[in-house]
């Protein structure tokens, strides 16, 4: 539960409140949906470089990117 309203953007506190309201005998601290959070982004970005992570995210949120790239060497020279 925590995965799914990390990914829609719902703050921890929020996902605190939600799952105590669910159950009241949840002990979850708002550290441990930290780490579950954390562990979260470090799957999603396994294996990735930092531009590849970037040009996801671009693509994700549907932001407007222009990129040039040198043809030589395949690399990305600029990001508008």
């Amino acid at each position: 539960m925590v995965v799914d309203m990390s990914k829609s953007l719902v703050g921890q506190r929020d996902i605190s409140h939600i799952m105590k309201q669910r159950n009241s005998f949840n002990v979850s601290i708002i550290r441990t949906m930290s780490n579950a959070r954390k562990k979260l982004k470090v799957v999603e970005y396994a294996g990735k470089l930092q531009i590849q992570q970037l040009m996801n995210k671009f693509s994700e949120y549907a932001y407007i990117e222009v990129h040039r790239s040198c043809l030589d060497t395949d690399t990305v020279k600029d990001i508008f």
